[in-house]
């Protein structure tokens, strides 16, 4: 039998994702690149927007459509969020997702995996190392469909990245829904970092996600002491102002964050910031729009994350109305995607003449493209021999904008 996994949302669904993956080639399934080819189709859908849940239900009619014939699995924060919402399917099955292994292997016959069986050879993979979420901001369904928290062994993730080098991996990435409330047996997130990179070889780790009020000095000092840390934090802001953070049941201040932007410039390294940003919370008002849009100008940031904020039913916020129009929260988020565009290009001129190590990852046309340990995107002249899956210097020469990327252009050096 063929499988096909169709995923939206964060890295975590990736994550899980590639686990259902690895469970049915242990189950002795084939993995099909075409739907239309599939026996068993696995969509793993997101919830977290009423964009991601609309996205979801066109994606399971256009699956159906394009193979009437296949099994098709739903599973993923819609599927427990939206599942009224979410079109019937005449040989479809809702899945939760804490079931979806063992439901599979009931099923089909493939077992949960729990071992290291067949990876796909790339150069970055994602790791799970914590789930699930108690922090109940005002506008977010994840903690009400992401309940089950918990943080995986040092051990087990140890001997993920051991196993994955031998397979050529350069990167790892990781993940979680709440990253920085890792605690495994009272081991934190600074201990299991200084677990890791004690593991021998060329690879660089890099954090998917941290909340701002987790980022402790003593973290920092570590990720400026230690090149296998990728120099780069995607910290979530969410609010411009505490008017907003407050709204949104943030657990701290604009002065914290912004003390913490200033913490991170005193460091010797480099570390770039990227942050999330919701325009349009009911309580946003024009003095909260105008201190947001002067923070995406404020070139402190490398770049942004921006989401127009979506009511999500079951959530604190979702009975506050709003204090504005649909056509001005349209116009804020216009405007505060052209600062953010403006800022990136701005920011990443300041690279320009400096030398960047980058992992060469895939390439298009006449360039092959990577990512910076800043997590900025080059692209180099394709060179005579393959660098793909390989960690070269470059030296930054230019800005290049294309199909929606702002990236430098680089030089082997």
């Amino acid at each position: 039998m063929k499988y096909h996994v169709l995923t939206l949302g964060c890295k975590v669904n990736q994550y899980e994702s590639d686990q259902v993956s690895k469970q049915l080639l242990a189950g002795g399934f084939q993995q099909s690149e075409l739907v239309e080819e599939a026996d068993l189709i696995i969509i793993n859908t997101c919830s977290v927007t009423h964009v991601a849940d609309r996205k979801g239900r066109q994606l399971i009619r256009k699956t159906e459509k394009a193979n009437p014939n296949a099994k098709i699995i739903i599973t993923g924060c819609s599927a427990e969020n939206a599942t009224a919402d979410l079109p019937e399917v005449k040989n479809g099955l809702f899945i939760k997702k804490n079931d979806l292994a063992e439901k599979i292997d009931e099923l089909f016959g493939a077992k949960p995996n729990h071992g290291l069986v067949l990876e796909e050879r790339k150069s970055r993979k994602f790791i799970l190392i914590q789930n699930g979420c108690n922090y109940f901001c005002s506008y977010c369904i994840i903690p009400y469909v992401r309940n089950n928290i918990y943080s995986v062994s040092p051990n087990d993730i140890r001997i993920q990245i051991t196993h994955a080098l031998k397979l050529g991996v350069k990167e790892f990435v990781l993940t979680g829904i709440n990253l920085g409330t890792y605690n495994y047996q009272e081991k934190n997130l600074l201990a299991l970092l200084k677990d890791i990179t004690s593991i021998p070889g060329e690879y660089r780790i890099r954090l998917s996600s941290i909340e701002p009020n987790l980022v402790s000095e003593d973290l920092l000092e570590f990720i400026d002491a230690t090149p296998k840390i990728a120099p780069h934090l995607h910290i979530p802001l969410q609010g411009g102002s505490n008017a907003l953070l407050n709204a949104m049941k943030r657990r701290y201040k604009l002065e914290d964050y912004l003390t913490l932007l200033d913490n991170i410039d005193k460091l010797h390294r480099n570390v770039s910031v990227t942050a999330d940003l919701i325009i349009g919370f009911p309580t946003e008002t024009k003095e909260d729009i105008e201190s947001t849009l002067k923070l995406l100008s404020s070139g402190k940031f490398m770049n942004f994350h921006l989401f127009a904020y979506s009511p999500r039913k079951g959530t604190p916020a979702f009975d506050i109305k709003p204090t504005f129009s649909s056509k001005q929260k349209k116009a804020r988020m216009s405007e505060s995607l052209a600062a953010a565009k403006e800022n990136k290009t701005k920011y990443l001129k300041q690279f320009i003449g400096e030398t960047s190590t980058v992992l060469i990852e895939e390439q298009k046309g006449d360039y092959q493209y990577g990512y910076s340990e800043n997590y900025f995107k080059v692209r180099i002249p394709k060179p005579d021999g393959s660098i793909l899956n390989q960690f070269v210097d470059c030296k930054l020469v230019s800005i290049f904008e294309t199909d929606n990327t702002i990236g430098l252009e680089g030089a082997l050096i």
